[in-house]
């Protein structure tokens, strides 16, 4: 008959030991009913036999104190059972050592009063893959207990220790974690049902210690769990006090081990295991305890150190974060199955996965992971910081315009899939997500750079611009072209770019609300209304070539571009100088010589101070200071001063006009070529100019064989908000002595002509003693019932004959220059309505240019009629278009309208007007 039974220790033998004993003695009950003893004993222990140390196996350590915290193991008590358990079991070749060590505070479990308390505390806190050793303070009447493995035990697994049991304790609860039972086991046929003995003999029809008792046949019968008395005296004898129950074969003469470990009486007598024992362990670890060899793998997302929760996957097997799962070594696809966590705890903030293990180059959700060692396998989550990309043209976002990209390595598709390097493409701006329609917006921050060695370690973000962008405005109805400057980041320095000139870069976020923009330039564009005003000085040159070269502020910058093929297209806009963000122009001029510009630009930093900066530009566009990098600076008296700086150039002199402060004259600095290098003059002041001496322009005569130079200077000396002249003076300069120079003819051109305010002059050199001066009039007509005020366009010429024209109404600027065969005087009245002029041909005729609309009307110079062009920018709309066009030739005949409206003759006479004929 089969026999089918439990392991079972009966009640009465359980008190008989109990006797003499406080060992754990029900552990054996914990196997379940159904267990055959063919389940339970082993084949051929042989075949388990070491011949080396097995691999350290993991102890969790779990410490139960009451809820104060109180009553728990001292870590010297932990610390010396540990090392005996070590010690006893190295005869086994099994050694521990301790992978973690936690405490549970409970009042309930810290003292264990019954099985069921038992089996709730091995269920806390355990760890897979280890072996859970729970520390008490008081366990029932038993120092020690323990479960079997998994073979015949499908319940809670673990060890529970007594805090004051003996050294030998933890080593003999041990046994049983590897399946020894006690030496004395008895089996039962059935529950209930009658016991079967291990008998003395080991040979012969009476042996049947494979089927009774432990199992084992190298541990000798013992009858101990059959008595109710002492067997083994205090020096470990086997000396039973009164006479032993014979086997079942009618025998007596037990000589049972006294030294075994897995005997229950005199706990220090306990020391050895035999062969059969230490090969039963050893087929139980390989066979059904094999998690204990494998590598530990504790799986956590992780946020500031803390487990976050959520959950994460080992192939298919899907674990909460905090799990620890013991994987035979072989390669796994690990995963978190968060990629963020919104609102994490109510902070209102965002968290998404940035790498595992802390290693920033293992940054994807999943991956292949070869398993050989116990390691953490965490994933790191870090908080989103919230960002934007721009694309600015022109400074600022156009909606719908301007195309960049940003590569994301951490974005996420919604499916779930991970590129790794992923460019999203983008319209005007973008705010970081990181994964595909979410809510949450945000990016890393210090993610991928090393400001102590300004190394730059992937993975990092990236962006990327298109070197140009052929973007059409809706305004204007004009496509420009917009060509990259750099990145930007805004506040300045919360964002570090790898390179940010390139097309491509690297880049660091370094704070909350950091906006990174792709800065582009676009061609005849401004986002400044000021960009061609401040001075009536030129702005527009055509140089001896016949190139064409406009100038402009735009973006606190001076812009250079350049025409080769009479305005048909320009070159990509160039910066003057770049001398960071805290800079702006604020006004400057321009004059050539030849085929070399000379400009003169202020300079206002954040701080409110200000200088003068001088450059000189080539026929080949490169910039340079003037007239090199120790005298290309002119510092200003009163940092705050609008010093409206002016340049003028000939062929040997380069004269430099501004206002240094509020309260004295205009200052004028020149510049001689010796053959070899440039001279400078002493600082000299201005005749007859005062504090309030305003708006200077001049022209210089291009001379280059002359002894004498002339210049023409005017400008406006304004007394009030209300009143204001226009003054002109001559300034001669001795073309070899850069610190000689005479102030000539001067006078008020302006007195007696009837306009109470005069501004913005302008003024074009027609020889050494000949000069075109134009300027804005304003008349106010407060006392009769006319319209308030009226403002010209007022021309009228050096040497003075007291004849004024004027011209147009509402005029905002005017602009004067010529060729070699005529000179035009043309103004602007506002960004909706063309642009007027007259010339030299008949000053009569009035011309409009039907399709140039805009304000600051500048006016270029030439050789001959069709080289001159007018330029405007219409600050309707942002971005400010830089309008031009030919003001002669056959292209635009057809668009030149003669007009006989807006024009009037004044002429006056020692201060007196005598003649004003509106249609003469």
């Amino acid at each position: 008959m089969r026999l089918r039974a439990k392991i079972i220790v009966i009640f009465s033998l359980i008190l008989t030991s109990l006797l003499y004993s406080q060992e754990e003695v029900e552990c054996l009950t914990e196997i379940p009913q159904g267990v055959t003893i063919e389940q339970a004993k082993s084949g051929n222990l042989s075949l388990y036999k070491r011949n080396e140390m097995t691999p350290p196996l993991r102890l969790a350590i779990h410490i139960v104190r009451n809820s104060q915290g109180q009553y728990g193991i001292s870590g010297d008590e932990l610390n010396y059972k540990i090392s005996k358990l070590n010690y006893y079991f190295s005869q086994a070749l099994f050694r521990f050592y301790i992978y973690s060590i936690d405490t549970i505070d409970s009042d309930i479990y810290y003292t264990i009063d019954n099985r069921q308390e038992a089996d709730q505390l091995r269920m806390i806190n355990n760890i897979p893959g280890c072996i859970n050793i729970y520390f008490v303070y008081r366990l029932m009447d038993y120092y020690g207990l323990s479960s079997f493995s998994p073979r015949f035990d499908r319940g809670p697994q673990g060890i529970i220790v007594k805090n004051t049991a003996p050294e030998t304790t933890l080593p003999h609860e041990m046994g049983h974690y590897f399946d020894l039972f006690h030496t004395y086991q008895i089996w039962e046929e059935q529950p209930g049902g009658s016991l079967i003995y291990e008998n003395i003999a080991r040979d012969g029809s009476c042996r049947n210690c494979e089927d009774a008792g432990d199992l084992l046949c190298d541990t000798p019968a013992d009858p101990s769990g059959r008595v109710r008395f002492s067997t083994i005296d205090n020096f470990c004898n086997w000396s039973p006090v009164r006479p032993l129950p014979a086997d079942g074969c009618g025998q007596t003469n037990y000589n049972p081990l006294t030294n075994n470990m897995m005997i229950t009486e005199v706990k220090q007598c306990r020391t050895t295991f035999t062969e059969g024992q230490k090969n039963r362990m050893n087929e139980t670890l390989m066979m059904f305890r094999k998690e204990l060899t494998y590598p530990l793998v504790y799986l956590m997302n992780v946020i500031k150190g803390e487990n976050a929760g959520g959950t994460l996957s080992v192939n298919e097997n899907t674990y909460p974060s905090g799990t620890r799962v013991a994987l035979r070594p072989d390669t796994y696809t690990i995963r978190t199955n968060n990629e963020r966590f919104s609102n994490y705890r109510n902070s209102g903030k965002t968290y998404k996965h940035n790498n595992w293990n802390r290693i920033n180059s293992d940054y994807l959700m999943s991956r292949q992971v070869p398993i050989d060692t116990t390691q953490n396998q965490w994933a790191w989550f870090e908080e989103l910081a919230y960002s934007k990309i721009k694309v600015l043209l022109e400074g600022d976002i156009i909606t719908n315009k301007g195309v960049g990209q940003f590569k994301d390595p951490w974005y996420v598709f919604s499916n779930g899939s991970q590129p790794g390097n992923y460019w999203i493409n983008f319209i005007s701006e973008y705010e970081p997500n990181g994964k595909e329609g979410a809510q949450e917006k945000g990016v890393f921050l210090n993610q991928g750079y090393n400001p102590i060695n300004n190394t730059w370690t992937p993975p990092y973000y990236s962006l990327k611009a298109d070197a140009v962008q052929n973007i059409q405005l809706q305004h204007n109805g004009r496509t420009h072209k917009f060509y990259f400057q750099n990145w930007s980041a805004s506040p300045q320095g919360s964002a570090e770019f790898q390179n940010a000139n390139a097309l491509e870069t690297g880049v660091v976020f370094r704070q909350e609300g950091v906006v990174v923009s792709a800065n582009y330039k676009g061609s005849l564009l401004s986002n400044q209304a000021n960009a061609l005003s401040n001075t009536s000085q030129r702005k527009v040159i055509r140089t001896s070539n016949g190139h064409l070269h406009l100038f402009y502020i735009s973006m606190g910058r001076l812009w250079y571009e350049k025409s080769v093929n009479n305005g048909t297209t320009f070159y990509a806009p160039r910066k003057i100088d770049d001398l960071g963000d805290e800079v702006r122009v604020s006004s400057f001029s321009v004059d050539y010589v030849g085929n070399r510009l000379y400009i003169i630009s202020q300079l206002r930093g954040e701080d409110n101070s200000s200088i003068l900066r001088l450059y000189e530009i080539d026929e080949n566009g490169n910039v340079s200071n003037f007239p090199d990098s120790y005298r290309c600076t002119i510092n200003l008296d009163d940092q705050s001063v609008d010093a409206m700086p002016l340049v003028g150039a000939n062929y040997g002199n380069i004269l430099f006009v501004w206002k240094s402060d509020n309260n004295t004259p205009l200052k004028l600095i020149r510049f001689r070529w010796t053959g070899s290098n440039w001279e400078r003059s002493n600082i000299i002041e201005i005749p007859n100019t005062t504090g309030r001496s305003i708006n200077p322009s001049l022209s210089l005569v291009k001379s280059d064989n002359c002894s004498k130079v002339y210049t023409h200077l005017v400008w406006e000396e304004r007394n009030s908000l209300r009143s204001s002249k226009i003054h002109y003076i001559r300034i001669a300069m001795i073309r070899d002595y850069v610190n000689w120079n005479e102030f000539e003819n001067y006078r008020v051109v302006t007195d007696g002509m009837g306009y109470e305010l005069t501004t913005k002059p302008t003024i074009v050199e027609m020889g050494e003693n000949n000069a075109l001066i134009g300027f804005v009039g304003l008349k106010r007509f407060e006392e009769e019932n006319l319209t308030p005020e009226e403002t010209k366009a007022v021309l009228t010429m050096i040497p003075f004959n007291g004849v004024f024209y004027s011209f147009g109404d509402d005029v905002q600027s005017v602009s004067i220059n010529r060729c070699n065969t005529r000179w035009t005087f043309a103004w602007t009245r506002g960004n909706n309505l063309p642009v007027q002029y007259v010339d030299s041909r008949d000053i009569r005729v009035t011309y409009r240019l039907g399709n140039l609309r805009g304000v600051d009307v500048h006016i270029t110079n030439g050789i001959v009629p069709e080289d001159m062009y007018a330029f405007v920018i219409n600050t309707s709309q942002l971005p400010y278009p830089i309008n031009y066009r030919a003001m002669y030739g056959d292209i635009i005949p057809e668009e030149l309208v003669v007009t006989d409206d807006s024009r009037e003759g004044i002429v006056s006479k020692d201060g007196e007007r005598i003649f004003d004929n509106p249609q003469e």
